[in-house]
């Protein structure tokens, strides 16, 4: 008996490597048979994908825009009155861009009045909305986000906002950076 034993011991071994390579086999026949009504069509490669369209624009990013203060009192005293502080854009040639940005660098707020001396010594402005018509012609949008644009606290932010939407003009940012 030990003899069977000992036989079917040494076996093992040739069994073991016999399934191994018959599975290994069948593994590498399944890989490489070509399966072609199995497999999902390729792509229809005849349409080529639109080509992109290049965009183009031309917009004119300025400093901060500011008719109060000594602003303000000239232009009442001039013959253009509101039209004073934009009398020379013109030479800018508005119309060879799509677009003119700048910073509003004061709220309005219709029913504050100040001077242009009460403005200088508490660098407190404010600007009157009677201004916004003729800045209409030529800004398509102002910042908000500047150091001024709170002077006359929520109020006169939410004032101004509504002001420039009466007038068709686009603003954004804020005076708190949070």
């Amino acid at each position: 008996m030990t003899i069977q034993v000992r036989g079917r011991r040494r076996i093992w071994p040739f069994v073991v490597g016999g399934v191994i390579i018959l599975v290994g086999t069948c593994l590498i026949a399944w890989t490489v048979w070509p399966r072609d009504e199995l497999s999902t069509p390729a792509p229809d490669v005849s349409t080529p994908a639109p080509s992109p369209v290049a965009v183009t624009s031309d917009v004119l990013f300025l400093g901060n825009t500011f008719w109060g203060r000594y602003t303000h009192e000239y232009a009442m005293k001039s013959p253009l009155g509101h039209a004073y502080p934009f009398s020379r854009l013109h030479e800018l040639q508005r119309d060879d861009y799509d677009a003119w940005i700048s910073g509003l660098e004061c709220p309005m707020k219709a029913s504050v009045h100040m001077t242009a001396a009460e403005q200088e010594e508490n660098l407190q402005f404010n600007c009157s909305p009677d201004f916004l018509p003729e800045a209409k012609k030529w800004f398509t949008a102002f910042s908000l986000a500047n150091n001024h644009t709170d002077n006359q606290g929520v109020d006169g932010f939410e004032e101004t906002k509504e002001h420039l939407d009466e007038q068709g003009i686009q603003y954004f940012g804020h005076y708190d950076p949070n």
